[in-house]
Order: structure tokens, then sequence, then C-alpha cells
């Protein structure tokens, strides 16, 4: 038996399983291979709110007076020595049972929540970041929780899968070793940034046995066969390992014959524990970039500089495949970006294959064959309901110089077309690329403000340094010198033109502040979602089920065209001077201004109540009423009862504190 691990890291939140170890098992299988999966992200967020809050309130309060200055610490460590660690717990605890078990899907739409659940992800980061990396730490509970379960069952070998982002495979790779000297091997996309002439200094610090570059459906299996019988690994591509003190290893091209790939597993994921209120599933039309050209970006590293599809045939097989298996309405063609002659063959073959009912979201280039209203429209047609844009910059020397291919004219045409067409558009840009002026950086911001209106989701960061990309690879072409690097991250680097990374970094923080008070003023979306990664997917589910705008929903309201609606009211039951009151969450502003400008509390009769309860996105407005004027006909008599539970429903939807959908909702299981 293999044991494969899930990528475990800190700062990301999951939205779908892993599609990479989803690959591996099926291809493991179709050689007779067992594989047990370790779950990484469903289990290590259960773990993080549920677990292990007692083990963050100790590890708090045993900090240094130096250590909790430099973390940030100082305030929550007051807190916790005022109120004790059973406030943290009971907190944690509470936010991860209305957020991510489901139970309402008004939870996923509290500002307040949703924004703590962030603030505490970031709290875990910070102090076992510190822990695990600076203390060198490996008797935290989380490692030894995942030590006990990835030995279980007395596996022959143990496989990783690396990640870029904070990582605590290592600890416990540390550990599994220390404990038993089981072969490990690692692989993963992140691999393919690490070269080969740093294995000897990757060997000698991580307790790795084989590296497995790229990808690996055909090496893996062919490396546990080998391990199986007691040989090396000699002759295997992509393979590297020690022997007798020196990394041998050769590489080789992936292979091109992507449609003889056996669909993904997903059998042993916990879908249904992740942060969104259905069920979301990865599915590739091809692997690579077509471009392969953006100067800030080595996601093509991972493909070898190669781009290959699967047969539009085949792709539609897979799809509908996994939509029957797992019962998985939502699909994420997680495409390095889908190139627009290949989205047109792809939209037009799901449908002829009758598959539109599903919702799918990509990712895209703005380019000018996608400023095209009619391929939109098709697109629309075909499912596709959200849409993630590299936008990168609004000005046209910094896309020049990211070689980005095409203009500020092009991105706004695309932006309209799909805006006309009905589909969503999130845009990621960062500020700070080398040469970067602070007038060009407001570009960027200014481009976002003025297609607010067609933009219902926005990322912005800061420039940082992929390796093996043509900045990493050429810094002198850019006017870049590295002074820090860190296992071939570049960590500190000056620039000889433009902002400084601190620089870039104060404009990105000066401009999140803003947005946090005024979302609207930038972007159309749902308001009280946090900005970031967190909030990508649960916008598309909010385009998959038709969220209506703002702008749209106050004009239904008043001409009274609400009836075919699916309403999400979001509040909280309180307890008040007369009995049960409503503590509406806006859900047009984010958490910020929530928490600063609380809306009024409003006194609830039992016939609101039950309106309330009713109104979480399962039903429509006209259903709502109809049930709600049954229940109370004897009471108030039926048509009077209905006016009053419509008027109730207006009421909320007029003032902010409710979500519109064209489609109704119906949320995943429950998890633990």
């Amino acid at each position: 038996m293999f044991t494969l691990a899930e990528p475990i890291v800190f700062d990301q939140f999951t939205d779908r399983p892993h599609l990479g170890c989803a690959m591996l098992i099926a291809a493991c299988a179709k050689h007779g291979i067992d594989v047990r999966l370790v779950r990484g992200q469903t289990r290590f967020l259960a773990d993080m709110f549920l677990r292990d809050g007692d083990e963050l309130a100790d590890l708090v309060l045993g900090l240094a007076d130096g250590e909790v200055a430099a973390l940030g610490m100082t305030g929550l460590r007051q807190a916790l020595q005022v109120r004790g660690p059973e406030w943290l717990v009971d907190d944690l605890r509470r936010v991860y049972r209305r957020v991510v078990t489901h139970g309402e899907l008004r939870d996923c739409f509290d500002a307040d929540l949703t924004t703590r659940l962030v603030e505490y992800e970031k709290l875990f980061n910070v102090v076992y970041g510190h822990c695990l990396l600076r203390q060198g730490r490996d008797d935290l509970r989380i490692v030894e929780r995942y030590v006990d379960e990835m030995l279980a069952g007395d596996p022959a070998a143990i496989g990783f899968s690396l990640h870029g982002s904070f990582d605590i495979s290592r600890a416990v790779r540390r550990c599994v070793k220390q404990r038993r000297g089981i072969p490990i091997v690692v692989g993963g996309s992140h691999t393919s940034y690490i070269a080969v002439s740093r294995l000897d200094e990757l060997f000698a610090s991580d307790p790795i046995d084989y590296f497995v570059v790229g990808e690996a459906e055909a090496t893996l299996p062919a490396l546990l066969e080998e391990l199986a019988d007691g040989r090396e690994p000699e002759g295997i591509p992509n393979i590297f390992y020690r022997r007798g003190g020196v990394v041998v290893g050769d590489k080789a091209p992936p292979s091109h014959d992507l449609d003889s790939l056996p669909a993904p597993d997903f059998a042993q994921f916990d879908l249904d524990g992740s942060l969104m209120p259905e069920r979301v599933l990865p599915v590739m039309t091809a692997r690579g970039c077509s471009w392969r050209k953006c100067t800030f970006c080595a996601h093509h590293a991972t493909s070898e500089g190669t781009y290959r599809g699967f047969s539009i045939e085949r792709f539609t097989e897979l799809l509908g495949e996994l939509a029957e298996r797992y019962d998985c309405r939502h699909f994420v063609v997680q495409d390095e970006e889908l190139p627009p002659a290949r989205a047109r063959k792809v939209a037009q073959a799901v449908i002829d294959a009758g598959l539109e009912h599903l919702r799918l979201y990509t990712y895209g280039r703005m380019v000018k064959g996608y400023a095209d209203v009619d391929l939109a429209g098709l697109l629309h047609r075909a499912g596709f309901r959200s849409y993630q844009w590299g936008l990168e910059s609004g000005s046209d020397r910094i896309l020049e110089l990211m070689c980005k291919g095409t203009d500020v004219a092009t991105m706004a045409g695309v932006l309209r077309a799909f805006k006309t067409a009905g589909i969503a558009n999130q845009v990621c840009a960062f500020v700070g690329f080398p040469g970067e002026t602070r007038e060009e950086a407001q570009a960027t911001v200014d481009f976002m403000e003025a297609n607010s209106d067609a933009i219902a989701r926005m990322a912005l960061g800061t420039f940082s340094i992929d390796p093996m990309s043509p900045v990493w690879l050429e810094p002198e072409r850019f006017g870049l010198s590295f002074d820090a690097t860190v296992e071939g991250f570049v960590v500190d680097y000056t620039v000889r033109n433009g902002m400084t990374h601190d620089e870039a970094e104060a404009f990105n923080q000066d401009f999140l502040t803003r947005y946090w008070f005024d979302p609207a003023r930038w972007t159309s979306g749902v308001g009280c979602l946090p900005p970031g990664v967190h909030s990508r997917m649960t916008q598309f589910l909010c385009a998959a089920h038709g969220v209506v705008d703002r702008k749209d929903l106050v004009a239904r309201v008043a001409g009274d065209d609400v009836g075919d609606l699916h309403p999400v009211l979001v509040a909280d039951v309180v307890a008040g001077a007369h009995g049960f009151e409503l503590q509406p969450r806006s859900v047009w502003e984010a958490a910020q201004v929530s928490r600063a400008r609380p809306l009024k509390r409003r006194p609830t009769g039992a016939l609101e109540r039950a309106a309330f309860e009713r109104a979480g996105g399962a039903h429509s407005v006209d259903d709502i009423d109809a049930d709600v004027g049954g229940a109370f006909a004897g009471e108030r008599g039926r048509e009077t009862a209905e006016r009053a539970c419509h008027a109730f429903l207006l009421t909320a939807l007029s003032e902010g504190w409710a979500l519109a959908f064209a489609e109704p909702w119906v949320l995943s299981g429950t998890v633990e």
C-alpha cells in the first residue's frame, strides 16, 4: 500500500479537492497499486477550528514578550489572560460549525463570520509558522496527528505533494523518518520550480528518498513497482534520488497522450468539507500554457514549457462522468488559461453533449479573441458562469514589459462582452512589477474603478519573483538585483527604477484598506465576502445561481418583481427585550463597515421568524409567501398573512440584508 498526503498548507483555505492527487490515485489503481489518501486541507481546517484551539491558546500564552510584540499578538495574549483560553476555543468551533458545516447558507454571506474565519486562519498561520519555522518544533499536536495517520496501515512508501505556500509537511516527514525508515517520495507541481542543481541541497535538508519532477501518472506507479521488487528506479525518467551520496536521475518531456489517462478518483476526498456551500470539483481541458510568454510567470514550468490538450471529446466525457459519479453540478476548469479558440470548441462540445446544465468556472487571458459578445454568449449557453482573468496591470507600458499580449482597451472590451453575456468577471492584478511607478500602479486601481460594474470580484497583490520565471532567470534585463534568497526563492531585491517592494506593498495595503470600506467602488459582486482567495469560488457559486446585482435588485424590488427569486436573508436571531429579534447583516458591505455601522435590530414575531427561516436560498419568494400564508391562515387569514410575509421579504431585499438568486441552492451534506 502507498500512502499519499494531500498538500497540507496553512495559508490557503480549500475550495475543491486536489486534482493532482486524484489523478495519481487513479493512475496507481490502473497498475493495481492501492493508494490510501491522507486528507490535507479539509482535515487541517477541522483540526484548526475544532481540535487545536486550546493548543493555539497555549502557544500564544507561551511566547516570550519579544515574540508576542514581533508577531502582533499583544492584544490576543491579553485577552487570553483575562478571559481564559475557553472563549477562543468556543469561538473557533462556533465559526467553523456555522460557516463550514453548511447548516445555513446565510452564514456563508455573514461578513462578520467569514471575515472572522479568515482572521483566525491568519492567526494559525502566524503562530504555527513561528513555532515550526523559527522555533523548530515538531511536537505540535497537528504534526503528531498527521504522522500517526500516515503510518497507519504499515505503508510500503509515503508520498507528499509539495506546495509553494507554507507547507507543514517537512515537519511531518522528519517525524515519519524518525519513527520508521519508510521510503519518502515527494512530487507535485512545485517540484518544477526547483532546479536540478539544487537537489543536493534539498536531499541534505529534507528527509526525502525520491524526488519526482513534473507529471507523475506514469512515473509514480513505475517507481512503486520497482520499490516493491527491491530495485532502484534506474532508467525511470523524472525520478531523482541519491546513489552513493550522488544525486542521479534524468529529465524527460511530459506525455502528449492525455486521453489515455484514467478519470481522476475523488472517492477518498472529503468533498463536502471545504468552505463551499455546494460541491465543486476540478477538471482540465489541457495542461500547460498556450501563451508561455508572461515575464513574471513560471506556471508554464509545471509542464516543461509545453501545451497539451485532452481531445474535446475526452474532456466532455470526463465532465459527464464526474458529474454523475460524484453528484456534482459545479466545476472549475483549472487550465492555466483557456485560449478563446479552444474555449469556443469546448463550449460547443459541452452543449452538443447535453451538459449545459452544469456550471463552469475557468481562467483566461484578456486578449482580442475574448472581446466577442457572440463567443461570450456561447460560453454562457454552455454553462460558463465565471471567468478569472489575469488583468495584472492597467498600464499599457507595464503590460508590454510583462509581455501579456494585450492592452487596456482590449481588456475593457473583454469585461464588457462577458458582463453583457451574464458571465461574472473576476480579475487579479498586482503592483510593484520592476520599473512600475506609483502613477502606473494607480492606473490599475483606476481601471478597476472605471469598469467596476463589469467586475464581480477583484484581488490585488504585490509582485513577487517566481523561480524559473523570465524575471528570475534574467534579473538584469528587468533592472533587478537579488539581495537575499531562501531555498531558491528571492526574499529581498533591489530595483533600479520604479517603486521598491516596500513601497508597492504599502500602496497595496492602502488600497485594500479603502476597498474593504467601499467594495462597491471597484466591484459589483457580493460585497460582504472577504477579499482574496477565499471568496473566488463563492463568487462563482453566486454567479452559478444567478445572483441579482444590487442595481437590478433595487429596480425589481421597486416594481415588486421578485416572486421567482430565491432570497437569502442574512441575520442573527438574538434575544431581545420583548422576545426574539433579528440582527441583520449587510450583504453589500465588507465586515469592517458592518462592524462599525451595524444595521438596526428588528423585533421579530412568529410570522417574520417563519419567513426568515424559509428564506435560505432553497425557496422562491412566491413559495415562501404561500407556505407562510398557509401556516398562519388560521391566525391572520391566508391573504393577510401572505401580504405580511411578502412585505417582510421586500423590506429585507430593499434594506440590503438579503441576496436574491434566480436558481435555488442545494447545500452540500454537512461535515463534522
